[in-house]
């Protein structure tokens, strides 16, 4: 009995140390496991800190958009009124310049009479002195 007793101390401390080995074998696994989880934890972590900071980003390009897309509204208002008001100043300046050229013409009329009034007196002073002079 005392060497089926030793025998069975034998196997049951075989059991111990081939459960043991098992076990630092296993553990060794759930550690390495644990490394792996750890790492893609931490690219996880990388990557939503990456996407939101994509995300401040996208919400930052479109709130710029809006703001740009109303700019551009203004600056095509803006324009549309400097055409409007460019149309009003071209045709003043061509009534203008039509004003003017009425009266460059009554000028050189006026000048023309006056040139001729002054040709006329002349003559007439001329002829008014012949007249005095036969008296």
């Amino acid at each position: 009995m005392y060497r089926s007793v030793i025998k069975e101390g034998i196997k049951a401390s075989q059991r111990v140390q081939l459960a043991y080995a098992r076990t630092r074998l296993l553990k060794e696994m759930a550690v390495e496991k644990q490394k792996n989880v750890d790492a893609e934890l931490a690219l996880v972590k990388t990557l939503a800190e990456r996407g939101d900071l994509l995300y401040v980003k996208i919400f930052a390009i479109k709130k710029l958009v809006l703001k740009l897309e109303a700019e551009k509204e203004e600056v095509d208002m803006t324009f549309e009124k400097t055409v409007v008001n460019l149309s009003r100043v071209i045709e003043e300046a061509s009534q203008a310049y039509e004003e003017y050229h009425v009266v460059m013409r009554k000028w050189k009329e006026e000048q023309a009479s006056e040139e001729f009034s002054r040709e006329a007196i002349e003559r007439v002073e001329m002829v008014w002195v012949e007249f005095l002079s036969t008296l």
